[in-house]
């Protein structure tokens, strides 16, 4: 027995309520939650000790009324009592010396008094004196007061004991679940570690491995799991090298199912066995692969557990990456699944947000917390019967706390220790990011190269006095009760549209136009401020679409949708001898089918199993003629109503009114005219591209909206069409409903009462050829940039919105009054559908009014030979 003598300096009688909360303010808020809890106190007082000596005697302390004597003996390290730290060779076993886990400060005493203290740093732990009082002891921070030689001022804390039926059912529903752990850490990680630190690294790789552990079991201490789950370190193995039963492999599908059977194997059967343990953890330093069903290595996977496995003799085990510190959150997602937790998100049927928890599919800044539907699925296993291993507390009296000296993880590694474990000797953190985001997601650089690695880890100083909480950076003073707070999500700026990307994929017409667009993608994130504790998660889309011209695509082979379809069922046939190699695209009400890649059986039959077609892909559901497209794999219909809008057509594709609207975020400048629109070109011969330009006329004018002349790509036109191929199409569609026309239509000529009639199509009269009638409305007007200049190559003029409108050499319009420019808001949805397909024409409505209100059969117009032959013989060659 060793036996220690502690002087008392002071002994303060209990203080009065005025002086317990003078005390109270001078410690702040949150050192008197840490060192006393939340819960009311019998009394405080403060007594002055020395720190441990090596000499004899015993401990003596009088406090609250009462003068103890504890006679103490060592109580050994703080984990299991039969915890082993073995190294494994090629041929042997060694067990290593536990002063790499803590030096020996832990000590109990023996009846009448029962204590467990740590004499290393000043003196904490408690004391019971009787079954109705207990004390707890604990040094004062050093912030309060100024040491003086040796001694240190504690507090003693009486508490009463509850009533023992009462404290059972406090246990009960309040009590941590204990996860007995055993971690195995193999050679390639050893080797990295070694590589990192290469003197005393068994001692760094200890210390690494239980500041990983605590770390873990900080977050299963989160409130927002709802039920603390704590881990017993039963044993730490190095494995120099592989066992001969153990057959490691960067498949981890194949490592994990090795593992689960190996480590099986080494754990005693009998729960009650003291070297048993409830679950198998493998830290590996190889770099881990999975493979797809069609054979593909995906290098993305950094852990795998089997779901729901906890205690199951082959099941209760996880293999992670274990090379810096991102194994924490990978370890405690692991784990979870272990626990029987689910990813968040649709994928596995519940409701929450896929991207904001720790068990998101994927890794990513800020994730540190759980959502509402891991508690559930925890709870729900729990409630299991196969949970029962984790309900028999260890025989130690006391559990790991890798942190009993108030350390977090943050604290024994720093931020650019952090990054060193993760990119390798010589990397550090990121000077560009600022110290205060590493919270959220830790920025690493290593010579020229910056990497995300992950939120830095609790207790990592962010700050002047400042350390990271729960993914936030908060003062050091700060209560802790700030980083429980519930915090609403709110959204970010939206960032610019991305480039112009396309699945370039032609419709069956071989037309590029019918068979898909561009597309730019804007992002904004749910992080300003991110939702924490139970907070609502942000209202709306993260992602923004707006339709673009794939100039791209005229670099590339043409690749018709039912092509690409087909090629696709081919490479399937090859794994599904069911299906006969050909594909297709369906119009369905389903906005999923109708994206979906569809392949014929052989028997007959179509198949999917879930191949998309490419974003951007024309789809169809039953909704005829609106514009409509794939995205992620669901037909989505873009509009033109508002820039707020999540799918949004670009102004070439829209109606004239929204084609001629001002980009209020585009900067105008003064005096120049500038484009803020596409170049939208209708693919007449003759005929021109038109955008939308602004300018500002002085600097604190209002802007000037006006239309120039562009050059467009032709080679985005699948076919060039003259304007009387164009009218003879319109015209053509309403001689299946009308008889009196022939189906031929025409341009005509500018004439001294219209001298805009260039700019409208003309139809054939069946019986007289020389007899045309007008098409009302916008359906009778010739597609923007159409050539109305009648063959005069000294006059500049194009048709815009009915208009033939004359334009200078610049290509600027010759009219910029706004009264003699035209408006262009009247258009319906009717021109709608012509823009939305470029150069393709409304359909003719059966109804016989809209056939005889839409064709001017009141007014013919007689065209002499001249006219005919010069203007559409001619001119259309």
């Amino acid at each position: 027995m060793i036996c220690i003598t502690v002087a008392i300096i002071v002994l303060l009688r209990p203080p009065s309520s005025a002086a317990q909360a003078t005390l109270k303010t001078v410690l702040k808020e949150t050192n008197w939650i840490k060192l006393l809890g939340v819960e009311d106190v019998d009394g405080v007082e403060i007594v002055w000790h020395e720190g441990l000596r090596r000499g004899g005697g015993a401990v003596e302390i009088a406090t609250h009324g009462e003068k103890v004597k504890l006679d103490l003996e060592p109580a050994g390290p703080l984990l299991d009592p039969h915890f082993a730290l073995i190294s494994r060779g090629n041929e042997s076993s060694e067990l290593l010396s536990h002063t790499l886990v803590h030096p020996s400060c832990f000590f109990t005493s023996r009846q009448p008094y029962r204590a467990a203290l740590n004499m290393c740093n000043g003196m904490s732990g408690i004391l019971s004196t009787d079954e109705s009082n207990f004390y707890t002891i604990t040094p004062l921070p050093e912030s309060i007061y100024q040491r003086r030689g040796p001694w240190i001022p504690h507090m003693v804390v009486k508490r009463s004991a509850m009533p023992s039926r009462m404290l059972r059912d406090e246990e009960m529903s309040r009590s941590p679940v204990h996860v007995e752990t055993a971690v195995f850490v193999d050679q390639d990680l050893y080797r990295h570690m070694s590589t990192n630190f290469p003197k005393d690294t068994d001692q760094q790789l200890v210390t690494f491995v239980l500041t990983m552990v605590n770390a873990v079991q900080l977050l299963y201490h989160d409130p927002s799991l709802g039920r603390p789950v704590s881990f017993i370190m039963k044993r730490l193995e190095i494995l120099h090298t592989d066992p001969p039963s153990l057959h490691r492999s960067e498949d981890i599908d194949k490592f994990l199912s090795n593992f689960c059977s190996w480590q099986s194997l080494e754990n005693p059967e009998d729960d009650s066995d003291p070297l048993h343990w409830d679950h198998a953890l493998m830290l590996t330093g190889l770099d881990l692969y999975v493979l797809s069903k069609n054979g593909k290595i995906s290098k993305q996977v950094v852990g795998l557990a089997p779901v729901a496995g906890m205690c199951s003799p082959t099941s209760s085990c996880t293999v992670n990456e274990g090379r810096h510190f991102e194994s924490v959150y990978v370890v405690a997602h692991e784990i979870g699944h272990n626990l029987g937790m689910r990813h968040d998100g649709p994928v596995a049927d519940n409701n929450c947000d896929p991207g904001s928890y720790l068990m998101s599919p994927t890794l990513g800044s800020g994730k540190i917390t759980w959502s509402s539907c891991s508690k559930q699925y925890l709870n729900q296993f729990l409630r299991s019967p196969q949970s029962h291993c984790l309900m028999d507390h260890s025989t130690s009296s006391t559990r790991l706390d890798h942190g009993g000296d108030g350390t977090l993880p943050g604290e024994r590694f720093d931020v650019d220790q952090q990054c060193m474990l993760k990119y390798g000797r010589g990397s550090r953190h990121s000077a560009t990011q600022p110290i205060s985001d590493i919270c959220q997601d830790l920025h690493c650089m290593k010579e020229r190269y910056t990497w995300t690695s992950h939120p830095a880890l609790e207790g990592t100083l962010c700050g002047k006095n400042r350390w990271c909480r729960r993914g936030r950076c908060l003062d050091r003073e700060q209560s802790l009760q700030l980083a429980y707070q519930v915090v609403k999500g709110g959204w970010s700026e939206w960032t610019a549209f991305s480039e112009c990307a396309s699945g370039c994929l032609y419709d069956n017409d071989g037309s590029l136009v019918g068979g898909s667009t561009g597309v730019r993608v804007a992002a904004r994130l749910c992080n300003n401020p991110r939702p924490e504790n139970g907070g609502d998660s942000c209202i709306g889309s993260d992602k923004r679409y707006r339709t673009c011209t794939p100039n791209q695509c005229e670099k590339i082979a043409k690749t018709r949708i039912q092509s690409f379809a087909s090629e696709i069922c081919l490479r399937a046939r090859e794994v599904d001898n069911t299906l006969a190699g050909t594909g297709f695209q369906k119009i369905s009400s389903d906005p999923e089918e109708a994206c979906t890649v569809w392949c014929h059986k052989r028997v007959g039959g179509i198949h999917s199993k879930g191949w998309t077609f490419p974003d951007g892909t024309t789809c169809q559901t039953h909704r005829r003629h609106r514009p409509m497209y794939c995205i992620s794999g669901v037909c989505q219909e873009f509009k033109c109503t508002s820039d707020e809008e999540v799918f949004i057509l670009s102004s070439t594709q829209c109606p004239s009114s929204l084609l001629f609207s001002r980009d209020k975020r585009r900067e105008v400048l003064v005096g120049i005219w500038q484009p803020i629109s596409d170049c939208y070109f209708n693919c007449i011969t003759s005929g021109v591209g038109l955008q939308l330009v602004e300018k500002r006329p002085c600097r604190y004018c209002n802007t000037t909206s006006s239309i120039k002349i562009c050059q467009p790509n032709n080679k985005l036109c699948q076919d060039m069409k003259t304007p009387t191929e164009h009218a003879t199409m319109v015209c053509t569609r309403y001689s299946d409903k009308v008889r009196r026309l022939s189906g031929f239509g025409i341009q005509l000529i500018q004439s001294q009462d219209d001298d805009d009639r260039a700019c409208k199509i003309a139809c054939q009269d069946e019986t007289v050829p020389n007899r045309f009638y007008l098409v009302n409305g916008e359906g009778g007007w010739f597609p923007f940039g159409t050539d109305c200049s009648k063959g005069d190559t000294s006059r500049r003029a194009y048709c815009v919105s009915g208009k033939c409108l004359g334009f200078n050499a610049d290509g600027s319009p010759i009219h910029e009054s706004i009264n003699n420019f035209p408006r262009l808001g009247t258009r319906r949805k009717r021109s709608f559908e012509i823009n939305k397909d470029s150069w393709k024409d409304p359909p003719v409505d059966a109804g016989k009014t809209h056939e005889t209100e839409s064709v001017n059969f009141s007014y013919p117009i007689y065209v002499d030979e001249f006219e005919f032959t010069y203007r559409n013989e001619i001119n259309d060659v």
